[in-house]
């Protein structure tokens, strides 16, 4: 429960979602026309209630997220309530050792890239698309106030998510014993897909072994390129707990760099330009692209205007 937001099981043991619907995306303050269904793993008898309560305003929140380095622990990822056991962060798994250009040690040059590649993502996508309603004019809002640090104090008494970026391999993919390569790998998974943002101390892990199937050589080109592969893979998971899904591939010649495409650590933008939230309706993952976890099938996401809805501006 946070505020707008609430959902989990009521007093007769239903599941219930009770949110603040955001309205139209292009024009704010509009009302919208929306598709409910229910997608699940079990085939079980349901009914389907939807009780209009009337009118409310949907509250902007600023969200921080700490990037863990110095590994901890999970109990959500594995089944059965198991603990997962994370090893601290090092480039040294992946074969890149010693200094980067600028002198800095690897793993130094890795995180502060990291961080400041997440934080232009964010500042630079569109908040609101302003009165006219048309992405690309001078009244649009620029920029989402999500904060990225990797420092454990910078977020001290407030409400912070954590991605966990560590060394141990990923227990999903070995338990499962499915393939294991290059197009499907997840490279790391979220707690859920937290609708609207509601609760803003969620978790994801990104496992490193899992990005030696990318085959970057240990060079300054092969580090800067981990670096925006890494960028994607904890972006994908904070934008899952932001409220995101997943997006089909994008075309790497012919489209932006969706963070939250299904091929953003696969196929990551080198110098034709930087990773972004789009504005424009793109078709959430499905059979056809390379992820096979977070199938949706129908609908398209707005990214930066629908986290526009619920996170503050800057």
């Amino acid at each position: 429960r946070n505020g707008d937001v609430a959902y989990g099981y009521d007093s007769n043991g239903d599941f219930f979602i009770d949110f603040v619907a955001p309205g139209r995306l292009d024009l704010t303050g509009q009302p919208a026309r929306y598709a409910l269904y229910v997608q699940g793993a079990f085939n079980t008898d349901y009914r389907l209630e939807v009780v209009s309560h009337g009118t409310a305003t949907l509250a902007r929140r600023t969200q921080n997220v700490f990037i863990e380095l110095n590994g901890g622990s999970i109990d959500w990822l594995q089944a059965g309530g198991l603990t997962t056991h994370l090893n601290p962060f090092s480039a040294a798994a992946l074969g890149f050792t010693g200094k980067a250009a600028n002198g800095q040690s690897v793993d130094a040059y890795i995180s502060s890239r990291l961080v400041t590649n997440l934080r232009n993502i964010f500042s630079s996508a569109v908040a609101d698309a302003g009165p006219d309603g048309i992405v690309g004019t001078a009244d649009d809002v620029i920029g989402l106030d999500v904060r990225f640090s990797t420092n454990p104090a910078a977020f001290e008494f407030q409400d912070y998510s954590t991605v966990f970026i560590t060394d141990t391999v990923d227990p999903v993919t070995l338990l499962l014993s499915r393939t294991f390569d290059f197009f499907s790998n997840p490279y790391g998974f979220s707690y859920g897909s937290d609708g609207f943002n509601s609760s803003r101390n969620d978790e994801g892990v990104v496992f490193l072994p899992s990005l030696t199937l990318l085959g970057y050589a240990p060079s300054q080109a092969g580090l800067d390129a981990f670096v925006q592969s890494l960028t994607a893979a904890v972006g994908r998971r904070v934008g899952e707990m932001l409220g995101l899904r997943i997006t089909v591939d994008y075309d790497p010649f012919g489209e932006s760099f969706d963070l939250m495409a299904a091929n953003s650590v696969t196929d990551v933008p080198g110098s034709q330009g930087p990773y972004s939230l789009p504005a424009p309706a793109r078709p959430l993952s499905h059979g056809a692209d390379t992820v096979e976890d977070t199938i949706f099938y129908l609908g398209h996401q707005k990214a930066s205007l629908l986290l526009g809805r619920y996170v503050r501006p800057q």
